[in-house]
């Protein structure tokens, strides 16, 4: 299948070189070709990942059985009007755009066109990624197959029902990476505060949510709460560190996060 197919990535910024490197984890032979307007990034993408590179978006689409779209939402509507006249319809199409709906996308490109959309966050990178992915339901069977196959090297590929849903991967999962991030960065800093090498810290906070995260994927049959169950006997010092965080209103900070995130995602729609 590989020696038949092609893929296309117009936009050479993080979410491409993500890919690009999920894909070739598996694919180390697929034809890439990927087009920027400047040639910095695209010269690390041929360097490290052996893609072929353009400043030109058309040439890309004529190289192409798959096109995807890593463009900001508000460069999407160019970049769809100067590709337009030139796909085909048995191209798929793959855009990246958070808030862009596919009615807005069949506008730009062409009701005949197979359109998904797609929301993968940066740990597909190394094969520990979640990509949300969504297409008309009288598509699926065409697309999700070959998808499937060429982006299995991501981590796990969730097929939506509903295109609302891909809100919902934007908050729990596009950009969840850097929640985690955040929290660790602040667990590092009171870390060094108290004495220890920024090294130490990180070593010890990176392993330790590597180690919570393994228990969560490998117990499925334990909720969350069981969890922290394990961890935190009661009188102890983990619940007294618990206790400040439920103080402090965690869980509303929390909903209020991704109230945020899916307001924007739904502002950029509008």
């Amino acid at each position: 299948m590989e020696h038949h197919q092609s893929i296309g990535f117009i936009g050479a910024g993080n979410m491409t070189t993500t890919l690009v490197q999920g894909i070739r984890q598996l694919h180390q032979n697929l034809p890439m070709i990927v087009s920027n307007p400047s040639t910095t990034k695209l010269e690390v993408l041929k360097e490290q990942y052996q893609t072929e590179i353009t400043v030109n978006n058309v040439e890309v689409v004529l190289n192409s059985d798959i096109v995807i779209l890593a463009v900001k939402p508000n460069v999407l509507p160019m970049v769809c009007d100067e590709i337009r006249t030139d796909l085909k319809k048995e191209q798929i199409i793959v855009s990246l755009a958070a808030g862009v709906s596919l009615v807005q996308l069949y506008q730009y490109l062409g009701q005949e066109m197979m359109i998904v959309r797609a929301m993968p966050n940066t740990p597909c990178a190394i094969g520990y990624g979640i990509c949300g992915l969504y297409v008309d339901v009288k598509l699926k069977f065409k697309v999700a197959p070959l998808l499937s196959y060429l982006f299995e090297g991501l981590g796990q590929l969730k097929w939506l029902k509903d295109e609302k849903q891909i809100d919902d991967i934007i908050a729990f999962a596009g950009s969840a990476p850097a929640y985690f991030y955040y929290f660790m960065q602040c667990l590092q800093k009171v870390a060094i505060q108290r004495g220890l090498d920024d090294t130490l810290a990180k070593d010890l906070i990176a392993n330790t949510a590597l180690g919570a995260s393994m228990m969560v994927t490998t117990k499925n049959d334990i909720s969350f709460s069981q969890l922290i169950e394990q961890v935190a006997s009661k009188g102890g010092t983990t619940a007294q560190a618990l206790s400040v965080l439920e103080e402090n209103n965690l869980s509303v900070i929390v909903e209020k996060m991704i109230s945020a995130v899916i307001e924007r995602a739904q502002n950029i729609s509008n």
